[in-house]
């Protein structure tokens, strides 16, 4: 991912310094790119809104991080901490009317360095975000998180789980590495980019029925779907 009608979409609570830029940032933001130093990051074909809140951060309407930023400072300093972890993505921001960039570092850890620019030459674990201000009434949802990667086994006329991602609702309700996918949402898995996109259009929080296939047995598993979380959204992890 969140109501997108509620009153409150811009704080009045009286801002410190360190958060002068935040008020500026309020409101529903449209993802539009997202480019690493390889290139364009491969984004979902659905994207949600990212909310900013406070200083809250959200996807789905589900609070995700927390944000500092400082429109005081050039460049002007905008810092997402992950909710329930130490991760401090650090990075810069520049606001021209609806666009939004901002320059993260990936590193969260060891020897950091602030971006002092949007360049991402030689700068790998950087990554430029572009976000539009979205309208009042656009969907927000985007697509579901289920963290399973698909691939077809020729030979077998199969398709195979071949990653599942540590903490992903897949994970979590126990679907494995190299079962073999019979029917997703009730749609036999035969054609492999009908069944990427059965898995993609599964909204967050709705049940994603798989009947897999482990060892010979079958079993039918539901995957209670998720949303993306920020930084796979964004390439970071």
């Amino acid at each position: 991912m969140l109501a997108l009608l509620l009153s409150l979409l811009y704080c009045a609570d009286t801002t410190s310094k360190a958060d002068a830029g935040v008020s500026e940032l309020q409101g529903f933001w449209r993802l539009v790119s997202v480019e690493a130093e390889a290139g364009p990051v491969l984004l979902p074909e659905q994207r949600p809104l990212l909310t900013i809140r406070g200083d809250r951060l959200l996807i789905g309407g589900e609070e995700f991080a927390r944000v500092s930023a400082d429109a005081a400072t050039e460049p002007h300093v905008f810092d997402v901490q992950l909710r329930g972890s130490d991760k401090v993505y650090e990075g810069i921001y520049s606001l021209d009317k609806d666009s939004l960039k901002i320059c993260l570092n990936g590193r969260t850890d060891g020897v950091k360095e602030r971006p002092n620019s949007f360049a991402l030459d030689g700068q790998p674990v950087r990554r430029l975000v572009t976000l539009e201000r979205a309208k009042t009434g656009e969907d927000d949802t985007g697509g579901g998180f289920v963290g399973i990667a698909l691939r077809k086994d020729d030979d077998r006329n199969e398709i195979v789980i071949f990653n599942v991602l540590e903490g992903s609702p897949a994970k979590m309700a126990g679907v494995l590495k190299d079962d073999v996918l019979v029917t997703v949402a009730g749609t036999v898995a035969s054609d492999l980019r009908t069944a990427v996109d059965t898995v993609r259009r599964a909204k967050p929080n709705s049940e994603l029925a798989l009947h897999i296939r482990r060892d010979g047995i079958a079993r039918d598993i539901k995957v209670k779907v998720g949303v993306l979380p920020f930084a796979v959204l964004v390439g970071l992890d």
